[in-house]
């Protein structure tokens, strides 16, 4: 059975702790993985699930909630969600998306609707969600990615997206337990814009994203999910060299 887990962020003692140590993974001891988030990890982490499959040193979890973020915790409390993910599962890897519904309005701490995600207001109040989904998921064995949004095809929506993916960026700068993993470099061009087709493992051209320009489709989905697993295998390595 796997050993119990704080599913409570400790003190962070003014700020200053340390990055978690990964263990290492073993065919009898895998590594237990989480991903959660909204429905673009729903495709990413199906993926992330298929080719993992073949590996006997992880056993993954996937939850996703389609149309959920961290802009409304009236129709769906993440949170709440993996605070409970956290204790069931007692996972030491997790990877996180959210964003792509949370492009919104937003209700303060005050009860004051901020309709732009351009208002400092509203970025001050959804870093101070981030930050509570950060902290919830956090342990002293427990290593969390959170994964920045893709480069989106609407313009209006590439701001938002680079608007939120800059807070999950800033609140992981604090948090040594949180990896911040750039997605942009993956899915965008040379200035970081939005492209329908990037050049596979063999070199071909293929589609990557799906019609609406915001979620990933099969290709996209599997060449998000194998770069998920190469910072893990990278950590994992970093774990063995460590003796």
């Amino acid at each position: 059975a796997p050993s119990a887990v704080p599913t409570t962020a400790p003190p962070l003692d003014g700020g200053v702790t340390t990055r978690p140590m990964l263990r290492a993974p073993a065919a009898g001891a895998p590594l237990r993985v989480y991903l959660g988030g909204d429905s673009i990890m729903h495709d990413a982490g199906n993926a992330f699930l298929d080719i993992a499959a073949g590996s006997p040193i992880f056993t993954s979890t996937l939850h996703y909630e389609n149309a959920t973020g961290l802009a409304r915790p009236d129709f769906y409390d993440w949170p709440a969600a993996l605070g409970d993910d956290m204790a069931e599962h007692q996972p030491e890897v997790v990877f996180l998306l959210f964003g792509g519904n949370d492009g919104q309005g937003i209700v303060t701490a005050d009860g004051t609707a901020v309709q732009s995600v351009s208002d400092p207001a509203w970025q001050e109040e959804y870093r101070r969600r981030v930050e509570s989904a950060m902290d919830v998921v956090r342990a002293d064995d427990r290593l969390v990615f959170w994964i920045g949004l893709p480069p989106m095809r609407s313009s209006d929506f590439d701001a938002k997206a680079r608007i939120m993916s800059s807070i999950y960026q800033e609140a992981a700068e604090d948090r040594p337990w949180v990896t911040y993993v750039d997605t942009v470099p993956l899915f965008g061009d040379a200035d970081g814009r939005f492209v329908a087709r990037l050049a596979d493992a063999s070199g071909r051209a293929v589609d990557v994203r799906k019609a609406d320009g915001i979620h990933f489709n099969t290709a996209g989905a599997e060449r998000l999910a194998r770069h998920l697993l190469d910072l893990l295998d990278q950590e994992i390595q970093a774990t063995r060299a460590r003796g």
